[in-house]
This record gives structure tokens, C-alpha cells and sequence, in this order.
């Protein structure tokens, strides 16, 4: 994880498996993510986009081979504000 301006950053998983796709199993929260925040993530190769995403949203990246996937993780919402 890197932290970036705006409250964004960027989030790398990589694998060093040779022989089959990693599942990697986690949350915002499990890395130290604000729980009042919303977030949206982009895919830095393949542009897609995750909505949605709070501290507590439990997510799963499949990671290829030797590969890596790169998110850039920016807040949309502050939860707190929003519910008031």
C-alpha cells in the first residue's frame, strides 16, 4: 500500500505462485482503510472499476501467476457526512 494525495492510494498484490492463480481474501479494514469512508477502486491494467467498497466489504483479488494487480483506491463518500 502507498498512500497518494486526496486520501487515495495505490494497493499492489503480487504473486510469487508458479502454478496456479492466488486468491487473495481480505478487506479495507484488514489493511488499515477508515471504516466512515466509502470507496471506489480502479484496476490500473484493465480499468475496471469496484463500487461500493467500505471497511468492513470483503473482497477477493485473483492474482496469475509471477503476476501483480494494481489498484488505484480512491474515497467517494465520507459515511459520516452522509448520514447526518
Amino acid at each position: 500500500m502507498r498512500p497518494l494525495s486526496n486520501k487515495a492510494s495505490t494497493l499492489v498484490f503480487f504473486s510469487r505462485r508458479t502454478d496456479m492463480p492466488y486468491h487473495y481474501h481480505s478487506s479495507l479494514g484488514q489493511l488499515n482503510f477508515n471504516g466512515s469512508m466509502m470507496y471506489e477502486a480502479q484496476d490500473v491494467y484493465t480499468g475496471d472499476i469496484i463500487s461500493g467498497l467500505q471497511a468492513e466489504t470483503n473482497f477477493t483479488v485473483i492474482i496469475n501467476p509471477s503476476g501483480v494487480v494494481m489498484w488505484y483506491l480512491y474515497p467517494i463518500k465520507n459515511l459520516e457526512m452522509s448520514q447526518q
